[in-house]
């Protein structure tokens, strides 16, 4: 009842905010909304609230508060929002003409559409850096958050957390890789943070560790560790890299204590010579690896696409049936792509895989360029740089990730879009009031 209660009045004090101030407030409410889904299957507090879609009430607030304070909206370039809302048409066509199941189809098509809604928002409403900073520190305590939850809450099936986490991220995989992808971004706050900003990253930090832990996700493992020896190889300067040396150093020893022998035997697992490990391996990259030629025949009969959810739909008539799965009440055995780029690829072609690695590539490109720039500019080792290298870590963990799992319906994976364009932008623009700053002294 307390949590409900709490939900409402940070609901509502958001509502306030955004229509009296700027559209902002509201981004905080989404994201509220987002990592505590008001949905009684996922959170048991719910079932005292209204039923109401939470999600499409902000979004109009928002709306409405974009233009009630345009004088007040960012100046953003839209660069790869524009592949973003292209990909959006594309799926619409794909849903109209190819669908195998129009109803799923339509329902996935209406859910993209909300992303594209919502990024356009998060665009426009986070005009200043203050506010880019505020929102990924509230990102990072509604993550502790879930984290904690748990802890006190989880419960593990078959050595693994489920249950737990967005709407559409609650299974160990999924939240592990939601995890894997926010933990870097504690990293500026935890070295060049304010005081409050510090002490919440830090409380944030254990438990989301933790959690990811209890996840015992060798995909998210997988994807963190990769995204780590990107950034620090190819993205961060003398600075940075001996700052992650020395985060490291300080998080490695939480890690290992809050490992426990479920996790440690499901890594290890990783590197071991067993037959048991080889299958293992064979598991980590898609689930399994029969699913990724199954997709590739799936792509050559259908090079046009079939629309969304068409991957589960086919998968019955190209796989055996002891590698579907078939779930209570239904008709028959699907079987997810656990890859998000082979599920593009059969589900909107060619041409969509091709709108998609653009996105995914452009939105790198910009972070590779942010962390060029300040490097170029005498800024390094600043909170701005840390913030870049811990955006670049956390977008590749995603991309890693969608080789294990789909980040096509992954609202997460399209805010980290967002945020990415808005960082590159703002890092211009800190550079350039530097520069002009610099011309007047002297």
């Amino acid at each position: 009842m307390i949590t409900a209660v709490l939900f409402l009045i940070i609901t509502f004090g958001g509502y306030i905010g955004a229509l009296f101030r700027n559209p902002f407030w509201g981004l905080i409410v989404y994201a509220n909304i987002y990592f505590n889904a008001p949905d009684p299957e996922i959170n048991w507090w719910a079932n005292y609230l209204p039923d109401l879609r939470w999600s499409l009430i902000t979004a109009v607030v928002m709306v409405v508060s974009v233009i009630l304070h345009r004088d007040k909206l960012s100046k953003h370039k839209y660069r790869t929002l524009k592949w973003m809302f292209a990909f959006y048409v594309l799926i619409e066509i794909e849903a109209y003409f190819f669908a195998i199941n129009p109803e799923e189809a339509e329902w996935l098509t209406r859910t993209f559409q909300t992303y594209c809604i919502t990024a356009f928002l998060l665009l426009k409403s986070l005009a200043t850096f203050d506010q880019l900073r505020l929102f990924l520190l509230v990102i990072i305590a509604l993550a502790g958050s879930l984290s904690i939850k748990a802890y006190t809450e989880g419960e593990q099936i078959h050595g693994r957390l489920e249950n737990i986490g967005p709407g559409d991220a609650f299974s160990s995989n999924e939240f592990g890789i939601l995890l894997a992808s926010i933990i870097p971004l504690i990293l500026p706050y935890l070295l060049k943070g304010k005081r409050y900003e510090r002490v919440i990253s830090l409380i944030a930090l254990v438990f989301t560790l933790n959690a990811f832990i209890l996840c015992n996700s060798r995909g998210a493992f997988v994807s963190l560790i990769f995204g780590i020896f990107y950034a620090f190889i190819l993205v961060a300067n003398k600075k940075i890299r001996r700052y992650i040396i020395i985060a490291a150093i300080a998080v490695i020893p939480v890690f290992i204590y809050l490992t426990d022998e479920n996790f440690a035997n499901r890594i290890s697992s990783l590197w071991t010579s067993s037959t048991q490990s080889e299958d293992a391996l064979n598991e980590l990259s898609t689930g399994r690896v029969a699913i990724w030629m199954y997709g590739l025949e799936m792509a050559k009969d259908h090079p046009l696409g079939v629309g969304p959810e068409g991957f589960r739909e086919l998968s019955r008539f190209y796989m055996p049936e002891e590698n579907l799965t078939v779930h209570p009440g239904a008709e028959h055995g699907v079987r997810a792509a656990h890859n998000s780029y082979l599920q593009v690829l059969v589900e909107q072609g060619v041409l969509g895989l091709i709108v998609y690695m653009i996105i995914c590539f452009y939105t790198l490109f910009l972070l590779i360029d942010s962390a060029k720039q300040i490097k170029k500019s005498g800024i390094s080792g600043s909170f701005l740089d840390l913030l870049i290298v811990a955006l670049n870590i956390s977008f590749v963990v995603s991309l890693m990730g969608g080789m294990f799992g789909s980040q096509v319906y992954y609202e997460f994976f399209w805010w980290q879009v967002v945020i990415s364009l808005v960082a590159h932008s703002m890092t211009k623009q800190i550079i350039s009031e530097k520069v002009e700053k610099q011309a007047l002294e002297t």
